[in-house]
Order: structure tokens, then C-alpha cells, then sequence
């Protein structure tokens, strides 16, 4: 892996700025509503959703102008909230025009998640609708967890495969910044200091071009970045547990600890279970940022006799003869 090329962080940072998936929120736009429908709004944009909604004035019939904009859009969004009582009834039912725009997204094959205020009675959304979550307008601080989670899984949904100029850019700039990780963690002892830069996977947190990765993908670069903060985090122990990271500054050495001191066991169980996990993730993401030297890489462990690293290729890739 060594003679892979370089691609810096500079090229990452100065990428456009990313889009991110775009969905049409559909909801009432009444006064007694409007709390309602900003608050998921809020809370889809907090997830990285680009979100539009038919209240846009245009010279279009309004039929057409949401039309248009749900055929734009990535995905769907809808809020069935009270509208009219249902006589002799405790239950309500929703604006006719929601579950019209349910209906035209599900024709479009669009990508949805619909939130349902209690009370109201949902009728007539299958096939539509497969599943919906329920919300209290009196207490939508308990709906947020929930809320936040299915339009996170949305998102995730909507997220384009790393197929472009942005994505491969990225995804190569945190492979090579994972991989001098990796080389570092190989020469790991109690006497060690474990320092690396993680800038690219703070830009790419920062800047949302993380989040635009698949999932397996953002799996990955957490799961080798995690490793990794886990040995350096054993090591700095080990250096507080030595003295070397005391209040009290002296140039006097501090012995190492002894082989059987539960730290220096501790770290040499969790170095291997890191770099195996970093090893992974390395795998994983040499596919999709440089796609001929996976096919490389492949070809060789493909060929070798059986080996423990030939197993470990096997079982990490899921790589059938």
C-alpha cells in the first residue's frame, strides 16, 4: 500500500460544497400548525436535508408547482396533523392535501418518512405508507430522539453512492491519512508517543462531505478512527501511570512498567484488535478510492498459499475463491 499516491487535504478543502439530499416537506401551513411543521423542519435541516416545501409563490396552479417540486426532490417528508373532527369521534382527520402529495410521491417512487400527530386517523395511505411514527404537539421534545432517527435513516437512504469528483476526493483523502495511521499504531510500545493528524476526517465532518459517503463507507472511517483514538488513548494512561504526564516536571527517566502490569497487557490485546479493525476499514475503502490497486491487491492475496494474512483478507473482504 505504500506506493499509493498522496492526495492531500488542501485538494479536499477546496472541493465545492457539497449538496445535500433534497426533500420536499409536506404539512399545514395554518397558523395553529406553524409550530409544528418549522419544528421538523428544523430538525430535518439538523440532519443535513435540504428541505423545500410547496408555501413558494409561482405563477404555476399550485397542482402543478408541488408536482414539480416532489419530481425534484430526493425524497419525502409529510406531517399528518389534526384538521378536521370527525363527528361522533375522538379522532381527526388529517388535510386532504397531504396525503394527496403522500400519494403523488409514493407514484414517483420517492424515498419517505411520514410523522403522524395522535389522534388522527390514518385511513386509505396503504400502499403508500408502510410505517409512520406518532407525535404529541404538546410535548415534542419526547417525539425529537425518534424524529431525529428516522430522518437520519432517510438521509442515509438518499446518500449517493462515492461516485463523484467530491466523494472519491474525500474518501481518498481519508484513506491515505487512515493508512499513515496505521503505520504509526504498527510501531506502538509503552514508551511511545502516539501522535497523528486526523484534519481530514475533521474536514470532512466539518464541511458535511463525510455524510455524502454510503453508509458502509461512514462505517469504516468511524470504526479505524475510533480504533485508533482507543490506543491512544491506553498509551496516554500508560504515561500518566509511568509519571511522565505528572504535575510535577523533572528530567528524571521513568522505568517502563513491567511486562505483566495489566496496562501493558491491556494495550497489547486492544493494538492488535485496532489495527486488525483499521485493517478492515483499509480494505474496505481501497475499493472504492483506488479501484485498480484493490483489483491488485485482490489478484495477490488471491494467489498466495494458504496464510493467516491470506485468511484475514478472506474473512475481512468476505472474498470467495
Amino acid at each position: 500500500m505504500e506506493s499509493i499516491p498522496h492526495y492531500s487535504v488542501t485538494e479536499v478543502t477546496s472541493l465545492p460544497y457539497p449538496r445535500f439530499p433534497k426533500c420536499f416537506l409536506s404539512g399545514s401551513f395554518s397558523q395553529e400548525d406553524k409550530t409544528v411543521f418549522e419544528w421538523f423542519r428544523k430538525i430535518a435541516e439538523a440532519v443535513e436535508l435540504e428541505v423545500i416545501t410547496g408555501e413558494e409563490p409561482s405563477v404555476s396552479p399550485l397542482a402543478e408547482t408541488v408536482k414539480s417540486l416532489i419530481r425534484d426532490s430526493d425524497g419525502f417528508i409529510a406531517l399528518l396533523t389534526r384538521r378536521d373532527k370527525i363527528e361522533g369521534s375522538a379522532e381527526w382527520r388529517p388535510p386532504t392535501w397531504v396525503e394527496q402529495e403522500i400519494a403523488l410521491a409514493y407514484s414517483m417512487n420517492k424515498p419517505m418518512t411520514v410523522f403522524v400527530e395522535k389522534g388522527v386517523k390514518v385511513e386509505g395511505l396503504d400502499p403508500h405508507v408502510a410505517k409512520y411514527e406518532r407525535f404529541a404537539r404538546e410535548d415534542l421534545s419526547a417525539a425529537a430522539p425518534t424524529a431525529v432517527r428516522y430522518l437520519t435513516e432517510l438521509k442515509n437512504r438518499l446518500s449517493p453512492p462515492p461516485e463523484s469528483v467530491d466523494d472519491i476526493a474525500t474518501l481518498r483523502a481519508l484513506f491515505v491519512e487512515i493508512l499513515t495511521i496505521y503505520q504509526r499504531l504498527q510501531a506502538v510500545s509503552q514508551e511511545s508517543n502516539v501522535f497523528y493528524l486526523d484534519l481530514a476526517y475533521l474536514t470532512a465532518r466539518a464541511s458535511g462531505r463525510l455524510y455524502t459517503l454510503t453508509d458502509q463507507l461512514q462505517q469504516a472511517v468511524s470504526d479505524a478512527y475510533g480504533a485508533a483514538e482507543s490506543v491512544r488513548s491506553l498509551v496516554d494512561r500508560i504515561e500518566v501511570e509511568r509519571g511522565d504526564k505528572s504535575w510535577h516536571l523533572d528530567d528524571k527517566p521513568h522505568p517502563p512498567l513491567p511486562p505483566q502490569h495489566p496496562l501493558i497487557l491491556e494495550l497489547a490485546t486492544t493494538k492488535e484488535a485496532s489495527l486488525r479493525t483499521i485493517r478492515k476499514s483499509i480494505y474496505l475503502m481501497l475499493k472504492y478510492a483506488y479501484p485498480e490497486k484493490w483489483e491488485e491487491f485482490r489478484l495477490r492475496f488471491e494467489t498466495l498459499p494458504d496464510s493467516p494474512e491470506k485468511s484475514e483478507w478472506k474473512e475481512l473482504t468476505n472474498t470467495e475463491k
